[in-house]
């Protein structure tokens, strides 16, 4: 009962290309992301909204079909189970693009996915000496550029919209983020699908990335 969705990329390339960054430029990028945006005149450029959705963006989307609605206890003859594997049944998106998944991880018995983002923001950290692993922490406003390993040097303005964006509630200034404010924040953010859950492609960020930049701008 799985389905797939495939939908026209604007450039597989964005959200597919490697990053890297020196620790150099990640100093540097920590540094620009502090620094006051007053006299900036510009919105984010094109290049750097792409990088930045690039660098947290899933290629691939799963959704649960009942919305859920479904209780998730494989009650005899629900719908929502795969009959042959009796798993749960999920339906997959893919676009070259890419979604701001709405999710940190989805459980659909046969497959377990994490999301891009939360991957790259609230990794699991181990423990010398050991096999376990210490829970993901919050991340702090100014330990957004090192986390992000791009190869394009980003402004200090674009840094700070990716901040606001991801922080959720209106206006709300965050000093760090959980991953459970992100997760609401993607879900609220204007033009996300409510059919996906929340999901939030590439257009939907670029748009709330330069809403974010004018706020910002006209503080």
């Amino acid at each position: 009962m799985k389905s797939s969705t495939v939908f026209l990329a604007f450039s597989a390339s964005v959200a597919t290309e490697g990053f890297h960054i020196s620790s150099a430029n990640r100093r540097h990028s920590i540094v620009a992301f502090s620094t006051s945006v007053s006299d900036a005149t510009t919105t984010p450029t094109t290049q750097e909204i792409q990088t930045l959705f690039a660098a947290l963006a899933d290629t691939t989307l799963l959704s649960d079909p009942s919305g859920g609605s479904c209780c998730r206890n494989k009650c005899s003859g629900c719908k929502y189970l795969d009959p042959p594997s009796g798993n749960f049944a999920y339906n997959e998106h893919t676009d070259g693009s890419g979604w701001l998944a709405p999710y940190v991880k989805v459980d659909f018995g046969d497959r377990v996915e994490s999301s891009k983002w939360s991957d790259v923001l609230f990794p699991f950290q181990g423990i010398p000496g050991s096999s376990f692993t210490q829970p993901p922490k919050d991340v702090e406003k100014d330990q957004l550029a090192s986390m992000l390993e791009t190869s394009d040097d980003i402004s200090p303005l674009a840094w700070q919209s990716l901040w606001k964006v991801l922080s959720p509630g209106s206006g709300a200034d965050y000093s760090k983020l959980s991953s459970k404010d992100v997760t609401s924040a993607i879900q609220e953010m204007e033009g996300s699908t409510n059919d996906l859950g929340g999901a939030v492609d590439y257009a939907t960020f670029e748009t709330n990335m330069n809403n974010a930049a004018n706020q910002i701008l006209q503080n």
